[in-house]
């Protein structure tokens, strides 16, 4: 049976980039994206950028019963390298522990539903915006942070968007999400009655504290970002 996995990447832009080659490489990394889509291997994709970085989202389409000795992680990681290869002489290097790299996986802390397969997780009617947002965590409350996100979701009764996300790399938070907002909400456990103790819990550690408000966002912890482009096959 198909599904989808989620995967959030990190990049840093080198300084100087020439803007002619750097929109001619995002237009044909769009249309290997779109070829991509075309041919059932991915669902939705979008690139947003915050000064020097980029921040990418993607629904890979996958099998669930490939094998769990299989590395899928990093088959997925290669073949979105090669996707977005025509970006990768903008991009800096992330040293690592293999091998060095251009994009740097996020982890994914938060959601309100996990795709439970491909047709369910189709959008049946196309989001009007497809959006990203990050913020900037305070280093000394970075866990905090991530524990009380995850306690939320293993706990799986708040409500909300559907499709958002949030994945973190080093102190920077990403959030992908579809606008209405309100137009499918759910929970992880899809249990419509039952409130979320854990997220009291969150509201009594003090929310705003966490955060190191970015210029724009008109002290939201969150501030949206520019999209190079979003595609999807809903």
């Amino acid at each position: 049976m198909k599904t989808v996995l989620r995967v959030h990447y990190r990049a840093n832009l080198k300084d100087n980039c020439d803007s002619g080659s750097f929109e001619k490489a995002l237009e044909e990394c769009k249309q290997r994206v779109s070829l991509e889509i075309s041919n059932g291997k991915i669902l939705t994709c979008a690139i947003f950028h915050y000064k020097s970085m980029a921040f990418l989202y993607i629904e890979v389409i996958t099998d669930k019963e490939v094998s769990e000795d299989v590395d899928s992680n990093y088959i997925y990681h290669k073949a979105i390298e090669n996707i977005f290869e025509p970006l990768q002489k903008f991009l800096k290097v992330w040293p690592g522990m293999e091998e060095d790299r251009v994009w740097v996986q996020m982890f994914h802390i938060y959601c309100f539903a996990y795709p439970e397969s491909l047709e369910e997780w189709r959008r049946p009617i196309p989001p009007h915006k497809r959006c990203g947002r990050i913020a900037i965590l305070y280093p000394d409350k970075l866990y905090s942070y991530i524990y009380h996100h995850y306690a939320i979701v293993k706990e799986g009764y708040f409500k909300g968007d559907k499709y958002q996300s949030i994945a973190i790399h080093e102190n920077i938070a990403f959030s992908y999400f579809e606008t209405p907002r309100d137009r499918y909400i759910t929970s992880v456990k899809r249990n419509a009655s039952q409130e979320s103790i854990e997220l009291q819990n969150w509201t009594n550690v003090d929310p705003e504290s966490h955060f190191i408000h970015l210029p724009g966002s008109n002290g939201q912890n969150f501030l949206e970002i520019p999209c190079y482009f979003s595609i999807s096959d809903s």
